[in-house]
């Protein structure tokens, strides 16, 4: 083979009409660091949008020294747990901005969101009767009546890290808000669960009312207008009939037609379902579902589509995506043997496994199921969350967490599980070696036929667990965790230490072989070309300056070349 050395000639080339399949990146890890004090911390979100440079995290801490900045909302702590909310930069471990939030008793974050205008959506659970709330918001006053209950409560900050709107959202009795998302008016939506009989809903909900004595599930948009009840758009309990029964929220998102898809798990026997749904029947002792609401007001009209998603024993549905031809990617984990399309003759490890399956809500039974991939280990897995990948293919990336589990699915290529990863981590994070688990991260890729691909445990010090990733669009994604991590129950999150990791989607052969096809060719070159302008830290920009240029092209031709 030819090797050209002039970048005239190779540009030239590089205009000739060529095709080569779209490469599939892998996730590899640039670093990982403790996010926090050396007290109890813990980040249980993370989110990002295109219009901001940095990431937005959001936990718990019982720190009066956590790392926040003067101009916020609240740069001094308040009491007991507080919750904590920050920008952090992208190259390095370090806030633009943090905030506490939080009153004279305790509070815990669930989860964060950012909308288009780069204004940010936090939720969870206060017992603090002063909690911070804003003129004229839905509910500016505590409803709970013991001490141990608590209210959910919503807190919008603008990009700088001022509050723009915060208020209560429940009963009398516990309710904890456990997911939120913005939809494309800049509305709020909001999932969770309440014990409270008066819970707020509006008139003409699907279902108005509470089982008495229960764990309920909600869903709810909210304006933050401003006009009091009126910023309640919409809010309705999804849950069974009996007292006893139990329904968590777990991710709220809205489909094209700005209907509610809401995920969870429940023990209910007669749970919201439809007729031509993919299960209607429960199968164990607790199962996932999945419900589709148009929130329009007529009663029981407004289910659209409801199903569960489980086997005979215990199935958790943790996150979902929609991806642009409305099929649901869903992420959990499951101790069923009859999980959907499990092989009944085989016998899984007594546990939970990590699932991900490929979902449409088309009423079409068992065919609204695409497809099913089954992560066992020889203990205990989950998968927690999943987001699209930063690149073209918007292939999701998954993360979960497993606990000491030595028989995992494994790619050489994306394992970083050698000494040197360790040194380097326990270098930058100056936390002892935890062996109670690992983080484990991997990609689905879905063309030209869904495959899950460069799955890997990353067991890295101090990790037990992935909880939250957020992708940027130069080609990186970020992923948060913790050392003490509860995912089947959003609320008992236990502090430890907070931690966030950054990845680079690409694992390429060898540097410049972009497509990994073990060859760097003009193939690789046209792939960099079309990503000419700044790039923070992607795998393109060979020299690390910041862009994506002729620098980089020219260093390609190097390598140009058989690779191996």
């Amino acid at each position: 083979m030819s090797t050209p050395r002039v970048l005239p000639c190779l540009l030239a080339v590089a205009l000739a009409p060529t095709v080569f399949a779209q490469p599939a990146y892998c996730p590899r890890l640039d670093w990982l660091d403790r996010i926090g004090t050396d007290e109890d911390d813990a980040i249980v979100a993370v989110a990002s949008s295109p219009l901001r440079p940095g990431l937005v995290l959001v936990g718990t801490t019982v720190s009066e020294e956590f790392p926040t900045t003067l101009g916020t909302f609240a740069p001094l702590p308040f009491v007991d747990e507080d919750v904590v909310v920050g920008e952090l930069h992208v190259f390095e471990p370090r806030f633009a901005w943090a905030t506490y939030l939080g009153g004279s008793d305790s509070e815990r974050a669930t989860d964060v969101a950012i909308n288009a205008a780069g204004r940010i959506a936090v939720v969870g659970v206060t017992r603090s009767r002063d909690f911070p709330t804003t003129v004229a918001s839905f509910d500016p006053s505590y409803n709970s009546d013991e001490e141990t209950s608590g209210d959910a409560f919503l807190s919008i900050f603008d990009p700088d890290g001022r509050l723009l709107y915060s208020t209560y959202l429940g009963g009398r009795d516990v309710d904890v808000a456990t997911t939120v998302a913005w939809d494309s008016s800049g509305r709020v939506l909001i999932g969770g669960t309440t014990r409270s009989a008066s819970f707020p809903t509006t008139a003409g909900a699907y279902e108005e009312t509470t089982a008495f004595g229960s764990r309920d599930a909600f869903a709810l948009i909210i304006d933050p207008a401003g006009k009091h009840a009126d910023d309640l758009v919409y809010s309705t309990i999804l849950r069974g009939s009996d007292a006893a029964d139990d329904e968590v929220v777990s991710q709220i998102a809205t489909d094209h037609e700005g209907f509610l898809l809401v995920t969870g798990q429940t023990d209910a026997v007669d749970f919201p379902r439809t007729r031509d749904a993919f299960d209607i029947v429960a199968g164990g002792e607790l199962d996932g579902f999945l419900v589709r609401i148009e929130p329009a007001g007529n009663g029981a009209a407004d289910l659209c589509y409801g199903t569960y998603l489980g086997g005979r024993k215990n199935d958790r549905v943790h996150d979902f995506v929609v991806g642009t031809d409305q099929v649901l990617t869903i992420v959990g984990d499951t101790e069923s043997r009859d999980f959907p399309w499990r092989d009944l003759r085989s016998h899984p490890p007594p546990g939970t496994d990590g699932f991900v399956i490929r979902f449409h809500p088309g009423g079409r039974g068992p065919q609204d199921l695409h497809y099913v991939e089954i992560i066992e280990g020889d203990e205990n897995e989950t998968l927690t969350a999943l987001a699209f990948a930063p690149d073209r293919s918007r292939d999701p990336i998954i993360v979960g967490s497993a606990s000491r589990s030595a028989a995992l699915p494994s790619d050489a290529r994306t394992a970083p599980d050698d000494e040197d990863d360790h040194a380097a981590v326990q270098q930058s994070t100056g936390a002892q070696r935890v062996t109670e688990g690992r983080g484990i991260i991997g990609r689905l890729v879905l063309s030209p036929n869904s495959r899950l691909d460069c799955f890997a445990p990353v067991q890295l010090d101090a990790v037990s667990g992935f909880v939250d990733l957020a992708t940027k669009i130069d080609g990186t994604l970020f992923v948060v965790g913790a050392t003490s991590v509860a995912p089947e129950d959003a609320t008992s999150i236990e502090p430890g230490d907070g931690l966030v990791a950054r990845y680079f989607i690409s694992v390429p052969g060898c540097v410049g072989d972009f497509n990994d096809d073990r060859n760097v060719d003009r193939a690789d070159l046209v792939l960099m070309l079309e990503q000419q302008g700044p790039c923070a830290a992607c795998a393109f920009d060979l020299d690390r300056d910041g862009i994506v240029g002729l620098r980089d092209a020219s260093l390609l031709t190097t390598v140009w070349g058989a690779c191996r």
